[in-house]
């Protein structure tokens, strides 16, 4: 994966491409001068949104819908990788607490600490297991 991106960004871009902000690259792109962004999933939910939004795609007027693909990294494999795939981009869990007051963030931290206990982990993993069968 990494020598055909090498190849990609050297042979099939303009100079100065690859050392471009993320902020011009997706302009460039949303106007479709770019055929190609290298951006993680969360670009999905904002879209549409952005062609519509003139200071994301720097023009003067909205530009028209087009469709997009995606692609995840490829999984890895061999002697030296444990799991099947090992990537952001690959469903996993993240757990987040909107700040609140102190107690209730105390109240947060009590519980990821026995969410993440051998306790917590095992009673709460047991029941999302038994919930797939």
């Amino acid at each position: 994966m990494d020598q055909n991106l090498h190849d990609l960004l050297a042979n099939y871009t303009p100079p100065g491409w690859y050392g471009m902000d993320q902020t011009t690259a997706y302009s460039l792109f949303l106007q479709q001068k770019a055929g190609i962004l290298l951006d993680g999933g969360w670009l999905l939910s904002s879209f549409a949104k952005d062609l519509k939004d003139l200071a994301v795609t720097k023009t003067k007027t909205a530009l028209q819908a087009f469709d997009l693909g995606t692609f995840n990294n490829p999984s890895m494999s061999g002697s030296y990788v444990q799991a099947p795939a090992r990537t952001i981009s690959v469903a996993i869990d993240f757990y987040g607490f909107p700040k609140k007051s102190f107690a209730q963030n105390k109240l947060n931290i009590d519980f990821m600490q026995w969410f993440s206990s051998p306790q917590g982990y095992a009673k709460s993993w047991s029941t999302t297991t038994q919930s797939r069968r």
